[in-house]
């Protein structure tokens, strides 16, 4: 069955389908690095949802596939801080892309990257920039594939039993 998919911006309805895939990405993400990530329940409130729809700096977007909510892309607008050595920029950051994993390699992700710059672009953005944990190759591959790079690196050390 080929089924359309359509990326749009979030609406109130969706916030069941938004939840689920935020759920998964969670759990996903507390296997990948239980160091840093642990699985929340509730994952998402209906308060955090609608002051993210209210928001105008921010955007999400929603990749439907038929009827269903298959996968979600959550960015925000910043400005670099007034700093006498960095350049002055305002971006685009890119804060969650997850796509539910059954709907995983039909392009759902590529969509909504490139409905995120389109809007990135629309708001006077001059890049878009993200965060991928190093275990998360695929994840990596994926932001390669799309001309992302590497810009920085955090490195972390754990020191003893709480590492």
């Amino acid at each position: 069955m080929n089924e359309k998919t359509t990326v749009r911006r979030a609406a109130m309805a969706d916030f069941a389908g938004v939840s689920r895939i935020f759920a998964e990405e969670n759990r996903f993400h507390a296997e990948l690095v239980p160091h840093a990530i642990r699985v929340a329940e509730p994952v998402m409130t209906w308060a955090w949802f609608e002051a993210v729809l209210a928001d105008p700096a921010q955007a999400l977007f929603v990749a439907q596939l038929g009827a269903k909510v298959a996968g979600v892309l959550l960015a925000a607008l910043r400005t670099s801080a007034d700093d006498p050595v960095l350049q002055p920029r305002r971006y685009a950051y890119v804060d969650e892309v997850a796509v539910a994993t059954e709907y995983q390699g039909r392009g759902l992700g590529r969509a909504l990257m490139a409905e995120a710059e389109r809007w990135a672009l629309g708001q006077g953005a001059s890049e878009i920039e993200l965060h991928v944990w190093e275990a998360n190759r695929p994840a990596i591959a994926f932001y390669e594939k799309l001309g992302y790079s590497t810009t920085r690196r955090t490195m972390r050390r754990g020191l003893g039993k709480a590492q």
